[in-house]
């Protein structure tokens, strides 16, 4: 993002402050913007591009956002765990989550941090087994137009009634994308 657009976005969240409720930005921010994002009081919903390049990833504070319920984020590359890791925790109040990739690690953070989930929509979820039974156990939906392979062979192993809830969510995903590439 160019300087002064960067300059220009910094100074629409410090004046806008106390009304911003909705806030996309497709274009990668940079770390001082992002954490200014953080301390929009009225922010319910977020989209924001995570694709850092070449910015080395500095140890930053992200204020908790109650008031933040929904997040898409985008562009996000594979090595981006620091950043997720600290997202995550500044949520506790996050409903629904959006997102192009989720690895395992990702997938555990999201699930300690954002104990209120509702919603997950992933694009390609890169996950081959889930860390227990109660995983996402709130999760209404789940979305995914690529689910690793070898997770859905080890949730059709198991017998109908030691699937869990996520686990039946997933086979759901993966029916939905079966019959639409039919």
């Amino acid at each position: 993002m160019p300087s002064e657009t960067r300059r220009f976005l910094i100074a629409l969240l410090l004046m806008q402050r106390q009304h911003l409720v909705d806030l996309h930005v497709n274009r990668w921010c940079g770390f001082e913007a992002l954490k200014l994002m953080f301390l929009v009081e009225n922010l319910k919903n977020l989209s924001i591009s995570i694709n850092h390049g070449f910015e080395e990833i500095p140890n930053f504070h992200l204020s908790t956002n109650p008031s933040i319920v929904r997040i898409d984020i985008g562009n996000m590359p594979t090595n981006n765990s620091t950043v997720v890791n600290k997202i995550f925790n500044a949520l506790p109040n996050l409903v629904i989550y959006k997102t192009c990739s989720m690895q395992y690690d990702d997938m555990l953070m999201l699930e300690r941090s954002c104990k209120h989930l509702e919603e997950l929509y992933v694009e390609v979820f890169s996950v081959l087994l889930l860390p227990s039974s109660n995983c996402f156990s709130k999760l209404l939906i789940f979305r995914s137009m690529d689910v690793e392979i070898g997770l859905i062979h080890s949730i059709l192993r198991k017998q109908m009634d030691k699937r869990s809830h996520f686990e039946l969510l997933i086979l759901a995903a993966a029916s939905y994308i079966t019959l639409q590439y039919s």
